[in-house]
């Protein structure tokens, strides 16, 4: 199990699950699924834990189904789920009592204080701080995931010393284990948004750089993460390109909260650059996909942004929305998926078409809009993503 889940080949769950049984020693049980140095694994985890939950049900001990439950929290928070998240650490919780757990408590209470935290509940974060962890839980892995959450809160809450401090306290621990490996916990990016707060940027752009120097090429979240952060630490106009590469990484890892957050870090780049038709749809973007995620204290945030945008478009917006009766339903789509921000590749996934068919339908919008490219769309278009624009939205299935 360990070699599965640490590996570089990856296991199908299915071939696992018969020679794990819930009679298993939790410490060994636990360790396969939990394992938090190569959180990327975790994704996979989630569809095997739901026929391995039922086999549990019927076991004797309550261990199981609270552990199954842990992971699946972790695996919809590396997604950006949320509200599932938060529902499936507090159930792993609900399971198992917190005596009962040890040091693995420090898993399903990241979770919920991760979460909390995202989702701009403050007082709940405060709250789970207060809940008893055994001493010996900073010598685990789960340990550094609860410092880790910890240090986000402090941050939240305007605490950026002492969430500097539990950082490099991760970092640490990492080193006298030798395991500060570019798969370990990565927390010189979270050290780095502590001393960019403290502007300090000289100290948190080494760390990035330190960061991403050997970095994984399939760990797309990280490297997403650590370009977000590393972009702040640039000059203004230094930082779009990152930022687009940041969006492109943590799109392909599928982690939604980051990629909301990345986006609203590009659509501010380009804000204070003066470029307000790039910035609208970042920013438009950006507060979609934190409503999507429930992150309310992002979305609350990016909403005087549009509106600074709104004005500074306005007289486009109306003068795009007389000729906007001349597109077709499909060019519309197309359109409006473009002035969102989306490129030509995601707008044909999106919409099950080709390319090419994409590539079309956008040169009838710039003629018949009056523009030169997708820069250039009017407002209004990524307001609404016009007739039918419900189909085979995010859902590959459709495509087959």
């Amino acid at each position: 199990m360990l070699r599965a889940m640490g590996g570089d080949e990856a296991v199908p769950g299915e071939h696992l699950w018969p020679g794990l049984r819930p009679e298993e020693p939790l410490s060994r049980i636990s360790l396969g699924l939990l394992t938090l140095a190569r959180p990327e694994r975790l994704a996979a985890v989630a569809p095997w834990c739901l026929p391995m939950l039922d086999d549990a049900a019927g076991q004797d001990g309550p261990e199981w189904p609270g552990l199954l439950r842990a992971a699946r929290a972790e695996a919809a928070l590396l997604r950006g789920d949320l509200p599932a998240a938060a529902e499936l650490a507090a159930a792993a919780l609900d399971e198992t009592s917190l005596p009962s757990w040890g040091v693995l408590v420090g898993a399903p209470l990241a979770c919920l204080l991760t979460t909390a935290v995202r989702t701009g509940r403050y007082e709940d974060a405060a709250a789970y701080l207060t809940m008893p962890v055994p001493p010996a839980l900073l010598e685990t892995p789960f340990g550094l995931r609860y410092l880790q959450a910890r240090g986000q809160y402090q941050l939240a809450v305007n605490r950026p010393y002492a969430a500097l401090s539990d950082f490099q306290t991760c970092g640490q621990l990492l080193r006298d284990r030798g395991d500060d490996g570019p798969r370990a916990l990565p927390w010189r990016i979270d050290a780095a948004q502590a001393l960019l707060r403290l502007r300090r940027r000289a100290e948190a752009r080494a760390l990035l750089e330190e960061q991403l120097d050997g970095l994984p090429g399939d760990d797309g979240r990280t490297l997403g993460r650590a370009l977000r952060h590393l972009a702040a630490a640039l000059e203004p106009h230094e930082r779009p390109a990152l930022l687009t590469d940041a969006v492109e990484a943590l799109q392909s890892a599928g982690d939604r909260v980051e990629l909301a957050h990345t986006l609203a870090d590009l659509g501010g780049a380009y804000h204070a650059t003066g470029d307000a038709r790039r910035a609208r749809p970042a920013l438009r973007r950006a507060w979609r996909t934190a409503r999507e995620c429930q992150a309310e204290g992002l979305s609350r945030s990016l909403l005087p942004g549009l509106s600074a945008t709104s004005q500074a478009q306005g007289a486009g917006a109306l003068l795009g929305g007389d000729r906007a009766a001349e597109l077709s339903a499909a060019e519309h789509r197309v359109g409006s998926l473009a002035a969102q921000g989306h490129s030509n590749r995601q707008i044909a996934h999106r919409l099950c078409i080709t390319v090419s068919t994409v590539e079309q339908h956008l040169t009838q919008v710039y003629r018949k809009l009056r523009v030169k490219s997708r820069t250039d769309l009017p407002v209004f278009l990524e307001d609404d993503d016009g007739p039918d624009s419900g189909l085979a939205r995010d859902d590959p299935s459709l495509c087959r």
